[in-house]
């Protein structure tokens, strides 16, 4: 299996778990879902959700997204951008990570 990642908040995984499909407003405003490999999971969440106290990562099993998935440059490294929408039934794996009080995160389960 080859797997991306996404990252929310734990209030936005509540209001969409049990939905099909997630469509975040960047697939509205920018054409697609970011997400980011293994390797760059703690570094998006210290980036990007810094002034939160957790967030759930959620790992997606790319041979199950029904949506097209383009690796491209931003940043100076390479990220997995999903075109379409997440359908849900491609999260093989929910957890959540936890932050020190001071932006910097660590995996729980």
């Amino acid at each position: 299996m080859n797997a991306i990642f996404n990252l929310m908040s734990s209030e936005k995984w509540e209001k969409i778990k049990d939905q099909l499909y997630y469509k975040p407003s960047s697939l509205e405003k920018e054409g697609f879902i970011h997400c980011c490999t293994e390797e760059q999971v703690l570094w998006a969440a210290e980036r990007f959700y810094n002034n939160s106290d957790e967030i759930v990562l959620l790992r997606i099993d790319t041979d199950r997204l029904e949506s097209q998935l383009k690796f491209e440059t931003s940043n100076e490294m390479l990220f997995p951008h999903i075109y379409g929408p997440l359908n849900l039934d491609a999260v093989v794996h929910v957890s959540l990570l936890l932050s020190n009080g001071h932006g910097v995160f660590d995996f729980v389960n």
